[in-house]
C-alpha cells in the first residue's frame, strides 16, 4: 500500500518477494466498509424522491444499519423497479 509513495517502489518488490501477502486485510475491510456506505447512501437518494423528500426516520435507520452488501444491493434493485415508497417497503420487508 505504501510502497508506490516511497521513494524507490521496486525495492519494496524486491523486499517483499516470497512473502505470501496479496492484499491487506486492514485495506480490504476498510474498501468493503465504504461500498456499505456508498449503496446506503445511493438507496437513499433513490428513494427520497419517493418520500416526497422525507424519508421516514426509522426506514433511514434501517438502511443505515444494514451491514450486509448483497441485501443493500437487492434493495437498491427493488427501488429501481418500483415507483412509491410504500411498494419499496412490501417489496424490501422494510
Amino acid at each position: 500500500m505504501f510502497a508506490e509513495k516511497s521513494a524507490d517502489p521496486e525495492g519494496w518488490r524486491t523486499i517483499l518477494e516470497g512473502w505470501d501477502v496479496v492484499r491487506s486485510q486492514v485495506m480490504e475491510q476498510t474498501r468493503a466498509e465504504g461500498r456499505v456506505e456508498d449503496r446506503q447512501e445511493s438507496l437513499l437518494e433513490l428513494l427520497n424522491p419517493r418520500s416526497q423528500g422525507s424519508i421516514p426516520t426509522e426506514l433511514a435507520g434501517a438502511i443505515r444499519a444494514c451491514t450486509d452488501f448483497a441485501k443493500l444491493r437487492s434493495w437498491f434493485t427493488i427501488a429501481v423497479a418500483t415507483t412509491t415508497l410504500e411498494q419499496f417497503r412490501e417489496q424490501a420487508g422494510l
